[in-house]
């Protein structure tokens, strides 16, 4: 276009613009940029929904996942701990056999060496001795661990 349409187009559009049809176009305009953007947030909110439903969606089920995995892991747990439990106390328990074996021996020695008119060395009746409370102390913890274990039997067998 030339000059003079663009001239003629500025006269017109201005006296347009400056008389009472006006107020008119600007509310109009005003109206329509503000629709565009009621229309383009509405839009943006849709989409946080969207997005947030999804969130949430994806949420719950890595929840429900990770507690599924937490009570498998869980369970494991117990088993081995079961089963570490019970191979110490076979352990424990080897022990404590064997040391009631040395330790009748040892009475059976210094009763022989009693009939035989000689008495034990002070460093063997040091060891009888130890031996004897070491007998003990297996026998309590045993007994414990008995206890233990039936706890443990009666939650699994509850669920627990």
């Amino acid at each position: 276009m030339d000059a003079t349409v663009w001239a003629a187009l500025v006269v017109a559009m201005s006296a347009v613009l400056t008389g009472p049809f006006a107020t008119g176009v600007v509310a109009y305009v005003t109206y329509r940029i503000r629709s565009r953007e009621k229309s383009e947030d509405n839009a943006r909110q849709d989409i946080l929904a969207l997005r947030t439903t999804e969130v949430a969606r994806l949420l719950k089920e890595n929840t429900h996942s990770t507690n599924s995995k937490l009570d498998e892991l869980d369970r494991t747990s117990k088993i081995i701990h079961t089963l570490v439990n019970s191979t110490l106390t076979k352990s424990m328990t080897s022990e404590y056999d064997a040391t009631k074996r040395m330790y009748a021996m040892m009475l059976e020695l210094i009763e022989i060496k009693q009939i035989q008119g000689l008495e034990p060395t002070t460093d063997s009746l040091v060891v009888v001795e130890a031996t004897k409370i070491r007998l003990a102390e297996l026998s309590i913890q045993l007994a414990d661990r008995s206890k233990d274990q039936i706890m443990v039997d009666e939650a699994v067998r509850a669920g627990g």
